[in-house]
């Protein structure tokens, strides 16, 4: 997948200045809006979590200060995570210093752009005859 990236952005770019190819001029914007409203949408409930989430931080800060998964230090070790790739994760960033609540938020913006184009390149291969028209971009 990063070598798809790595060969489809510098493309894109460099397309944009041939006018033979204003429907990927018009694709990269329609991306681009999506993305930003997605990190604004980010921004904007910068501040609001679901309390699931922080019992996910909570299993994270416990685990990488080597209390192990538990909810609170000493605590029963229970699952009480549905998501233990995302427990780990956090975890991982835990333990360079940097807490859930921040970290979640920016993996948040991270993965969620991720997805918008990545939906994207999934309908042009799944619309071969209309890939450079604007139908792709219906799907982020």
């Amino acid at each position: 997948m990063l070598r798809a990236v790595a060969h489809t952005i510098p493309a894109l770019l460099s397309s944009l200045n041939d006018p033979r190819q204003s429907h990927r001029r018009v694709q990269a914007v329609v991306l681009f809006v999506a993305i930003a409203i997605h990190l604004l949408h980010q921004y904007w409930f910068v501040d609001w979590y679901i309390d699931d989430a922080v019992i996910s931080f909570s299993y994270a800060r416990n685990f990488a200060e080597g209390e192990g998964l538990v909810a609170f230090p000493g605590g029963e070790r229970v699952e009480g995570y549905s998501n233990p790739l995302w427990v780990l994760v956090l975890t991982v960033f835990e333990l360079v210093g940097i807490d859930g609540f921040t970290s979640a938020k920016w993996l948040t913006g991270f993965f969620g752009s991720g997805c918008l184009w990545l939906s994207w390149k999934l309908a042009q291969e799944a619309m071969p005859e209309n890939r450079n028209g604007l139908t792709p971009l219906i799907a982020p």
